[in-house]
């Protein structure tokens, strides 16, 4: 029984190498576009991380002091209605009690529970539970600035550690802890790989369709031109 042999001619390696360096530069664009998409989500999440845990501190500022629990769970509850928040929590410095929270802590049990009631601005760290989820921790201290001589009066503010002539001095008087969820953020980078490796997979397609058309073009016109020189002859 006579076998059939195979014989790679030079179009047949170019194609080859040219549907390979297809799906290597596919890939490739595909893994940076995902990378650089993660980088911003992430940036972007930080940022606003960063910006809603210094708002909560410095609007919280009288009703700590004023001990108004009904304002500061008013406050946390707003808060964590807002997208990917899943918990909030406002801890005094004086006595380490919790005077409003909302939402469910992340961790896995009291010792970790604690607010770092040490914190002196604010601060971001991540945290990745047992269940292998993912949050970001933004903390941020509540300062009330005070006088420190008799005549001038106590000016409310969130302070920024800044003091004026010696005159002034910032206290900490409670620290706010907000933890954001990423879950949101994977299903957005989910969906991003799944559009890009899709877009991927159509220009290796269209790609290849490309070659092999003009590859399969040019033996038919080789053909052509190999019978009429077999005619003349």
């Amino acid at each position: 029984m006579a076998k059939l042999h195979f014989k790679w001619g030079i179009r047949d390696k170019f194609l080859v190498y040219v549907i390979m360096l297809l799906i290597v530069l596919g890939s490739i664009l595909t893994v940076v576009s995902v990378i650089q998409q993660k980088n911003i989500l992430d940036k972007e999440l930080k940022k606003r991380g960063m910006s809603l845990v210094k708002s909560l501190a410095s609007s919280s500022i009288l009703s700590v002091l004023l001990d108004d629990k009904k304002s500061l769970n008013s406050l946390v509850q707003t808060l964590k209605n807002e997208e990917d928040v899943s918990y909030v929590v406002i801890v005094s410095t004086f006595n380490g009690k919790v005077l409003a929270e909302s939402g469910q802590t992340v961790y896995g049990s009291s010792e970790e529970h604690k607010v770092d009631l040490n914190v002196q601005e604010p601060v971001f760290r991540s945290y990745v539970t047992n269940a292998m989820e993912t949050f970001y921790i933004f903390t941020a201290p509540v300062n009330v600035e005070e006088a420190r001589s008799e005549e001038e009066p106590d000016i409310l503010s969130m302070g920024d550690n800044n003091f004026e002539n010696g005159k002034s001095k910032l206290r900490k008087i409670a620290v706010v802890e907000m933890r954001l969820s990423l879950a949101n953020v994977y299903r957005q980078i989910d969906r991003i790989k799944q559009t890009a490796i899709l877009l991927t997979f159509l220009v290796i397609i269209f790609g290849s369709s490309v070659v092999i058309f003009f590859s399969a073009g040019n033996r038919k016109a080789d053909s052509t031109i190999s019978i009429r020189d077999a005619k003349s002859r």
